[in-house]
C-alpha cells in the first residue's frame, strides 16, 4: 500500500508541476527513487511465486528470477514512451 501511496504523490506532484509549467520539486525527484527496492523486491517474490506453479516448465527452475524483475523494469518506461 505504501509503494502504491508514493507513486501516487510522484506522479500527482509532477503531473501538477508540468500542468503549470513549472520544474518539480527536488524532493519529489528523490522521494521517485525510494520504491525501488520494493519494486524489485515484489517482482522476486512474484517470480517466487510463479515457481510454484506446476503446469509451466520454465517457471520452475531457477533462471526466472531474472526474466521477471527485467520485464517489470522495462515494462514502466516502455509505457510511458508509448503514452508520451
Amino acid at each position: 500500500m505504501g509503494y502504491l501511496v508514493i507513486n501516487a504523490l510522484v506522479g500527482w506532484v509532477t503531473l501538477g508541476a508540468d500542468r503549470k509549467g513549472v520544474p518539480s520539486a527536488k524532493w519529489i525527484n528523490h522521494l521517485s527513487t525510494s520504491p525501488i527496492p520494493g519494486r524489485s523486491a515484489s517482482t522476486r517474490l512474484t517470480a517466487f511465486l510463479y515457481s510454484g506453479v506446476p503446469e509451466r516448465h520454465f517457471w520452475l527452475t531457477a533462471v526466472i528470477g531474472g526474466p521477471v524483475p527485467a520485464s517489470a523494469f522495462a515494462g514502466g518506461p516502455a509505457l510511458l514512451i508509448i503514452l508520451r
